[in-house]
């Protein structure tokens, strides 16, 4: 039994695209996030054990590079990778994405 404070947290970031032709976009998304230390303090239940610890704090930057390719005005496809170049206390891990894009 006990409380957790979480830490403040928060992102920035900065997206660029270049249009090589109607259909085809290049992207680079710049980005990074951060995470304040969280402070836990309770007691085990059954020793009665007191417990109080606090987190480090973490923070991760980011880019992410992107091909997109529209078939219409209103519908396409967008595929790339996140990829981390600098961080404390986070995982350091190659991310796939993809998406599609539709306007209605």
């Amino acid at each position: 039994m006990g409380t957790a404070h979480p830490g403040t947290f928060g992102n920035e970031g900065a997206s660029f695209e270049y249009g090589l032709t109607k259909s085809w976009v290049m992207s680079l998304d710049l980005y990074g996030t951060w995470a304040g230390s969280t402070e836990l303090t309770g007691k085990y239940r059954k020793t009665s054990q007191v417990v109080h610890t606090r987190s480090s704090w973490s923070g991760s930057y980011n880019l992410g590079p992107a091909m997109e390719y529209n078939w219409s005005p209103a519908m396409g496809f967008i595929g790339g990778v996140i990829v981390p170049f600098t961080g404390h206390n986070a995982s350091r891990a190659i991310m796939p994405e993809v998406a599609v894009n539709m306007v209605f």
